[in-house]
């Protein structure tokens, strides 16, 4: 969108059967800035930009902080079930019984 703005456009031409459109004239009447108006206008759109950078940023910090912490409950999740099922081997572990005593002469 060059202008930035809507335009209407006029065309003049016309064609007969069996002959191309050459050279086909449109005309639109362009509204006027001054140097001011466009220095000003470019400035609302860096920071237009800017703002659409920065927001991305924040949006892409926020997802990082996302995963990160949906990873870190994952691995708590992943110890905290090891934990489990080492003390449920030891539950089930069948006592040891204790060595004979031995004699002494």
């Amino acid at each position: 969108m060059l202008l930035k703005t809507e335009i209407t456009i006029t065309g003049a031409g016309r064609t007969d059967t069996d002959v191309n459109a050459v050279n086909y004239v449109a005309h639109f009447d362009a509204p006027v800035m001054t140097a001011a108006e466009a220095e000003k206008a470019r400035a609302e759109e860096a920071a237009r930009e800017e703002k659409a950078r920065a927001e991305a940023a924040e949006k892409a910090a926020r997802e990082q902080e996302r995963l990160a912490a949906e990873e870190k409950a994952r691995a708590e999740a992943a110890q905290k079930a090891a934990e489990a099922a080492r003390a449920q081997a030891r539950a089930e572990k069948p006592a040891e019984k204790p060595a004979p005593a031995r004699e002494e002469k």
